[in-house]
């Protein structure tokens, strides 16, 4: 930690006493990162020889805040990527999302472009230093691309050391974590860095590298500074491997492409291709020449006569450490005009829902397909293409597959606003009887994400029919172009193509989804039995997307809440929806006349309830739906 007592002196001009956004020091053009020929010991204590820099931004989150002392060293080696952090603060926090709220970090590796301009091809990592080892958020990739992703990188190694009030923390990623970034292959990399400080109790301070109002946010190019990786000149000899795509049709080849630096010996590579349960389907060894700079090597795989499906693509070498492996999907070519064309021709055997089901799910298989990018697996195409080809064969037959799918399935609607497909998620019990009438538990998804994925999380118990809206995009806050049209055309085409008691719908949401429920409710209170809220935030839209919402923090938006039920959770340490504003809309909801159950898990921030909260709310689900008549739940 000597380097403190050099720094500060350094900085003492550089970094403003007061500021919201200050940049008293220029973004660097490029980032110089040298070469190191070992693995460096990840203790928190910082290599010394590397150059000491300092983030050019900082962000306050009230202008009080004093300004710390935080700086920052890079590296790289064949097989990963190095970055200390030293701070003058002794010890850091753990603040639920650490990352975000502080005290921890977040950065970005991103392709970059000739004329610099932002990209959305990139990764953004968060990190979590002081939570414990094996907790989801102390690692994990925020976003890949402009898309959530939440994926843990286990690989990655992390450690902190403080003393005297100063903590150093290092990060040694693997390149294996960002495939297929990597300084010896493909195009340049960017960087940017945010170290988020906790200061007092709530608030906080953002220093980084470059300021970038988007590199929180989702569906959002990220801008990034150059990175100029040193020619390696010593060191053991080191291979890394890609594949040129991760993805192809049935007939379309696919070549390997190797770095190797191989300064005293030459080596071997096998790259083997095998199904998913391991059987080899194509094994090659290559020979590679000594080389004293990493040197790239192109070889075929080999694929042109697999058949369709997802294979395992995996390399070894005399190298221990050159081994790796990634995904391969193969897919069937399809004729989309063609297929079009059949459904068209068949449009009168199915249900109407079914049929813009099947469009639906058409349109969006091509774009998915006309929008990913060589290194995308597309898994999720493969099922897809069989199951929208399959419903297009039983449509021909007079078989309405779609209508009688079980579990949680993508549907769509013809919307009535402007004629386009819009899709929603539902899940349908595997023992439902449409004779039956099932209460219908509507789930309005969190910011970031959309329909998809979220049924399974909705924490629904048994016998619902449960919906979740796309809400027209990933951040409408469920205020913006269309979104509150297409919760209720959801909801009423739902009510078409099931058995639904429209007696006994629930409203639900979280975290953006919780101000959804608030919003919804507030636009048609006549379509909703109860309400459910889990880590909401009561303004959100005006936070975000300025005024003109409702706020239910004013009491004159809480008149149609009268004798309403209400469950809500929320986590004691969440500072992305902070607490103190649920617990102030909670006293007016009640205030108002609503049938308020607030519960609070002190220990929790901006996540899911814990069991015996999901247990407390199964049972309210049961006390409002069901106290007034004598009639037992649908199984």
């Amino acid at each position: 930690m000597r380097f403190f007592t050099i720094l500060i002196v350094v900085l003492a001009g550089l970094l403003p006493a007061r500021a919201s956004h200050a940049a008293s020091v220029q973004p660097p053009d490029t980032l110089h990162v040298p070469f190191l020929s070992e693995v460096p010991v990840i203790d928190g204590l910082p290599e010394e020889t590397l150059p000491v820099r300092i983030p050019t931004i900082v962000k306050k989150s009230r202008d009080g805040n004093p300004v710390t002392v935080v700086a920052y060293r890079l590296a790289y080696g064949a097989h990963f990527f190095y970055l200390a952090i030293e701070v003058e603060d002794d010890p850091i926090a753990s603040r639920d999302r650490a990352y975000q709220n502080g005290d921890g970090f977040h950065l970005a590796l991103t392709h970059t472009r000739p004329d610099g301009q932002p990209v959305d091809r990139f990764y953004v990592l968060g990190f979590s230093p002081a939570d414990p080892e094996g907790a989801f958020r102390r690692q994990f990739v925020w976003y890949h691309d402009v898309d959530l992703s939440f994926k843990r990188i286990d690989e990655a190694r992390i450690a902190t050391r403080s003393s005297d009030g100063k903590t150093g923390i290092e990060l040694l990623l693997p390149w294996s974590a960002v495939y297929p970034y990597h300084p010896w292959l493909g195009e340049g990399i960017g960087f940017n860095l945010c170290y988020v400080e906790a200061v007092d109790e709530v608030d906080k301070n953002e220093y980084c590298i470059l300021d970038d109002p988007y590199l929180q946010s989702e569906q959002s190019q990220r801008r990034y500074v150059p990175l100029a990786f040193a020619r390696p000149e010593n060191g053991s000899a080191a291979i890394y491997s890609v594949i040129d795509r991760n993805h192809a049709f049935e007939g379309e080849a696919v070549h390997v492409t190797t770095a190797a630096f191989l300064p005293h010996k030459a080596a071997r590579l096998t790259v083997t291709v095998a199904t998913r349960d391991g059987e080899t389907i194509v094994n090659h060894t290559f020979s590679l020449p000594p080389s004293l700079g990493p040197t790239q090597y192109h070889y075929s795989l080999g694929t042109e006569a697999l058949p369709a499906g997802v294979y395992s693509v995996s390399w070894s070498s005399t190298l221990a450490e050159a081994d790796g492996s990634t995904v391969l999907t193969i897919l069937p070519t399809v004729d989309s005009l063609a297929l079009t064309d059949r459904l068209n021709a068949v449009r009168d055997r199915i249900r109407p829902g079914s049929l813009t089901t099947i469009e639906f799910r058409l349109a969006h298989l091509f774009g998915l397909l006309s929008k990913a990018t060589p290194h995308d697996p597309l898994e999720a195409a493969l099922p897809l293409i069989r199951e929208v080809v399959g419903d297009v064969e039983a449509a021909e037959q007079g078989i309405d597959l779609v209508a009688t799918r079980t579990g949680i399935q993508r549907r769509a609607y013809r919307s009535e606003v402007d004629g386009t497909l819009q899709p929603y998620s539902v899940k349908v019990p595997e023992s439902y009887d449409p004779k039956r009438a099932y209460p219908l538990l509507v789930y309005l998804h969190g910011s970031g994400v959309e329909d998809t994925g979220q049924l399974e999380g909705s924490y629904a118990p048994e016998g619902f029919i449960q919906l979740a809206p796309r809400g027209r995009g990933t951040s409408t806050v469920y205020s913006t172009n269309h979104a509150q049209d297409d919760v209720r055309e959801a909801i009423v085409d739902v009510i078409a193509n099931y058995a639904i008691d429209t007696t006994r719908i629930v409203l639900t949401g979280f975290s953006m989804g919780g101000y959804g429920v608030y919003r919804t409710f507030f636009e048609m209170p006549e379509q909703f039995t109860a309400l459910a809220v889990f880590s909401g935030h009561p303004d959100l839209a005006n936070r975000w997307l300025g005024g003109g919402h409702p706020s239910f923090l004013d009491p004159q938006n809480l008149a149609a809440f009268k004798a309403v039920p209400i469950f809500i959770f929320h986590g004691g340490r969440d500072r992305n929806c902070p607490i103190e504003l649920t617990d102030q809309l909670a006293n007016l909801l009640k205030e108002a006349g609503a049938d308020v159950q607030y519960v609070v898990e002190p220990d929790a921030g901006h996540d899911r309830p814990n069991d015996n909260t999901i247990a407390s709310y199964h049972n309210w689900l049961t006390r409002v739906l069901y106290k007034s008549e004598n009639r037992s739940r649908p199984q």
